[in-house]
């Protein structure tokens, strides 16, 4: 069994583990986009992605190169819970179905003008609020008259 440096820059000598975050991490998550939340978060990750797949709380220790095996369970590593992680996943499909109704959904909005009512659409579904004052004459609206 060899030993020595896990990861070096090859010549012999370890990286620097904040270089590879920027250099190497950072930039695969940008392409994907998805947010860098540091090294903790990473190693918190990569516990709980190795102990979900089926590696031994013990396994994940070594790799995390902890000294004992409680600060892993308690610390590092998260259970996923199905329920919870399918009831996230049955928000999220709804969400994106209203955005959907959303972007479908075009709401008529009525002003009083010089010209009588004027009809607009407002793109984001939501009627904007200002302050409308009736004309100074009679208005007919569905053959009705009203007297202002």
């Amino acid at each position: 069994m060899k030993a020595g440096v896990v990861f070096h820059s090859g010549d012999g000598l370890p990286i620097c583990v904040d270089k590879v975050g920027r250099r190497v991490i950072r930039r695969a998550l940008e392409t994907t986009g998805l947010p860098w939340y540091g090294w903790h978060a990473f190693r918190r990750g990569l516990a709980s992605n190795l102990y979900e797949i089926g590696a031994q709380d013990k396994v994940v220790q070594r790799i995390l190169r902890h000294s004992r095996p409680h600060v892993t369970r308690e610390r590092y590593i998260k259970v996923f819970d199905r329920t919870v992680l399918d009831a996230v996943d049955k928000v999220q499909a709804r969400i994106e179905e209203l955005r959907q109704v959303k972007k479908d959904r075009r709401q008529l909005e009525l002003k009083f003008g010089d010209d009588g009512i004027v009809e607009s659409h407002a793109d984001d579904g939501f009627v904007p609020f200002s302050p409308v004052k009736p004309p100074l004459c009679h208005q007919s609206i569905d053959d009705s008259v009203v007297s202002c």
